[in-house]
């Protein structure tokens, strides 16, 4: 049986007037019957508790008029919270739930109602504003359509909306009536070829069919353009042949003069496609019909390309293209204006593995009698090393200036096309007296040197015996051969 327990309150004499509270009589009575299932009321009218409640407090909900006191409430502790984990003062672990007042005179200032949640204060505020709308939710799957059919609306006087276009119908059968010719219309503004060119007759457009290549548009008197004059010549490359490491042979035949005369002809070559008469040429007569080229000056084991030319008065054109490569040289080979007397060797200064470089001899002597300087000046021309020959023959003329003698007689040669001749230097001279079977011309007399005797450097320059290719020093003054050099 379920036990009911009534605490009633007093008419005359006030519960709180034992200054026991009500939490503490709670609490005693509680605990005294803790063991049972039981319902505390606390009223003035000796209602039992409701069922589903533990404790049940109730006050009138409305006092007789002027009496004091016969409404009352709960009154929760009030203590001061310095922080929302304050639990200083508490048996601990707190209960979760518990429930106090902060009076906000310490350190957490909000006033008001708090319950515990386990780890700190939880204030039991108003309510808050409302928050932000949320996300919209998926739309839900469209529901069966109806089949219901509603009532017939009122019929309206006013026409409804025009229908779609129905489907359009097949074709009729074509006519056999042809319909009045049309005016005829104007010539488009489009020639037949890339080039051509309207002119207007007086009544319609007509067509000028494009020219040739050098052409110029000539207006007659009967104000028609005509294409006049003479177009560029017509050719062919002949391919390279007698190649050798410094010379080639090619040519040409002009099959058309294109209406002017050809006043020149040849071919031009480079080391770069499509040569042109800005690069090396030959001139080879004029006119038209076949003609042979001589290529000379050449570098050995080069690529070159070679094109034919002819101009007439429209101008210079082309034709084919052609390449070929010149052959690596050997000793005693014709060759940039003399025969090769010498190709460095690996440590030799200015060896380059991939390209030959050597030294040039004249066929024949520069002098029989020649003086080094006819003077005692020292000039400081000391090399003797492959390479040196060129820049002593410069030092020696630096010095000495104009006159007659080895040095610069060499420099001032021009021979087969080359002005890049200078006297041997010591070591220079030896290689052209050892190669100087497969270059022919020598004397065995006493050749110049262009290296001074640094032991002797007032009256000595070396000399060489080509009978039998003995060295030494001699005196400036003396009258010996001279055979210049060049190099490649």
């Amino acid at each position: 049986m379920r036990n009911i327990f009534f605490i009633k309150r007093s008419l005359k004499v006030t519960i709180f007037t034992f200054y026991i509270s009500l939490f503490a009589i709670l609490s005693l009575s509680i605990c005294s019957f803790q063991t049972f299932a039981q319902g505390v009321a606390i009223n003035s009218t000796e209602a039992p508790p409701d069922n589903s409640a533990m404790l049940d407090v109730s006050s009138p909900s409305s006092g007789p008029s002027g009496s004091a006191g016969s409404r009352q409430g709960i009154l929760i502790p009030r203590i001061s919270l310095s922080s929302i984990t304050d639990v200083s003062g508490f048996n601990t672990p707190i209960a979760t739930s518990l429930i106090v007042y902060n009076d906000g005179l310490s350190g957490l200032s909000t006033a008001g109602f708090y319950y515990w949640n386990i780890s700190q204060w939880v204030h039991i505020g108003t309510k808050g504003p409302t928050g932000a709308t949320g996300n919209t939710g998926v739309t839900g799957n469209t529901g069966a359509a109806s089949t219901a059919v509603g009532p017939t609306g009122p019929t309206s006087n006013e026409a409804g909306p025009t229908g779609p276009t129905g489907l359009t119908g097949p074709t009729g059968a074509a006519s056999t009536l042809a319909g009045p010719t049309g005016a005829a219309g104007t010539v488009g503004l489009s020639g037949n070829s890339e080039g051509d060119m309207l002119y207007w007759n007086g009544s319609s457009w007509s067509i000028v069919a494009i020219g040739q290549v050098g052409q110029f548009l000539n207006l007659s008197v009967s104000k028609i353009p005509t294409w006049s004059g003479a177009t560029y010549p017509t050719l062919t490359t002949n391919a390279a042949n007698s190649i050798t490491g410094g010379t080639a042979a090619s040519g040409g035949n002009v099959t058309s003069d294109g209406g002017g005369t050809v006043t020149v002809r040849g071919v031009c070559w480079s080391t770069s496609s499509n040569p042109t008469t800005a690069d090396n040429i030959t001139t080879d007569g004029n006119g038209t019909g076949t003609f042979v080229s001589s290529i000379n000056g050449l570098t050995a084991s080069t690529n070159y390309y070679v094109r034919a030319y002819a101009t007439n008065i429209a101008g210079t054109t082309y034709g084919n293209q052609e390449s070929f490569s010149t052959l690596a040289v050997a000793i005693g080979d014709n060759y940039q204006g003399g025969k090769v007397a010498y190709i460095l060797q690996s440590g030799d200064p200015g060896y380059d593995a991939d390209v030959q470089h050597g030294l040039i001899s004249p066929l024949s002597d520069q002098s029989t009698s020649l003086q080094w300087t006819g003077s005692w000046t020292i000039t400081g021309a000391t090399g003797t090393a492959l390479g040196t020959g060129n820049a002593n023959t410069n030092t020696i003329i630096s010095i000495i200036g104009d006159g007659s003698y080895g040095a610069k007689m060499c420099s001032d040669l021009v021979l087969n096309g080359y002005s890049d001749w200078f006297l041997p230097s010591k070591d220079e001279l030896n290689k052209v007296w050892t190669n100087r079977a497969s270059i022919g011309g020598f004397s065995t007399s006493h050749y110049w040197s262009s290296t001074e005797d640094i032991s002797n450097a007032a009256n000595g320059a070396f000399k060489q015996l080509f009978s039998d290719g003995s060295m030494a020093s001699n005196n400036k003054q003396s009258y010996l051969y001279v055979r210049c050099t060049r190099s490649f």
